[in-house]
């Protein structure tokens, strides 16, 4: 959250070059129109973040389930470990990273509505002007499906990571290791 406020304190100096350069932009459409919002820093900080976080989890105590003979014991009473234990994860991170992804970009604009309104002397007014100038909503659904698809791919690779364990508590270190950097 802190990093999504940090990241917009840059948004006053970004703002007065605009001004400066207003009238070739006019022309040009404004080239830049993510401005305040949409930032894909949000969505690249909360993928690492669930990475490191959950991600590593998801891979040690699947691994340490596998080399433990839990998921052995699961195909045993006929359980699918797949339907048990992956895809509970899979529609979690799905979810979470949906919603981890609103917030940042909640507390974006929140950084931006500061750094507008404080550091500039912008209106209320005049920031919500601009927002809504520059935010399309269909860029706030392509950015919501793409942190879906970073939910997907980190929670696929990490359980991936966590049921191929073999061996020892050495082999779990390993591949949660592996799970982490190939998410990343």
């Amino acid at each position: 959250v802190y990093a999504q406020l940090i990241a917009r304190a840059d948004e006053p100096w970004r703002l007065k070059e605009y001004e400066r350069t207003a009238p070739i932009l006019q022309e040009l459409e404004i080239q830049d129109r993510q401005v305040w919002l949409d930032d894909p820093v949000g969505r690249v900080l909360t993928a690492l973040l669930v990475t490191g976080r959950s991600g590593s989890s998801m891979a040690a105590e699947i691994g340490t389930m596998t080399i433990t003979e839990q998921v052995d014991a699961l195909r045993v009473m006929a359980i699918n470990p797949v339907q048990y234990l992956v895809v509970p994860r899979v529609i979690a991170t799905i979810v979470m990273m949906v919603l981890l992804t609103v917030l940042f970009d909640f507390t974006g604009t929140i950084g931006a509505y500061i750094a507008g309104t404080q550091v500039i002397g912008l209106s209320p007014m005049e920031f919500e002007r601009r927002v809504i100038y520059t935010v399309d909503p269909p860029d706030l659904w392509i950015g919501l499906i793409k942190s879906a698809v970073f939910g997907l791919i980190i929670s696929l690779i990490s359980c991936h990571k966590g049921l191929t364990v073999q061996g020892s508590a050495r082999s779990v270190g390993l591949n949660t290791t592996q799970a982490v950097v190939n998410s990343s």
